[in-house]
């Protein structure tokens, strides 16, 4: 079996004691599930520059990157592993 590594980005948006999560549509998998925002990389696109273009795709907002966090590892289903990459927004 030939298994796939999906980069995916995503922000932790802070705004003074508050963290934006957002809750997935019964569309997508893992419906009603909370996320941060974010999304996959294009390919060869930087983490950096892919998130701040999810971001203003699914929320047209501008946001501005204080730190990376640590990568993580996971995998939903056998044949996908998601990298997440998150940054501190």
């Amino acid at each position: 079996m030939d298994i796939k590594t999906i980069p995916v980005v995503c922000a932790i948006i802070e705004r003074g004691n508050e963290i934006l999560c957002a809750l997935r549509s019964p569309r997508m998998s893992l419906p009603g599930k909370w996320e941060f925002p974010g999304g996959k990389l294009e390919l060869n696109e930087l983490p950096e520059d892919g998130l701040i273009r999810e971001i203003k795709e699914e929320l047209s907002i501008d946001i501005s990157l204080i730190e990376a966090l640590p990568i993580s590892e996971f995998s939903y289903v056998p044949e996908k592993i998601i990298r997440l990459i998150p940054y501190r927004c």
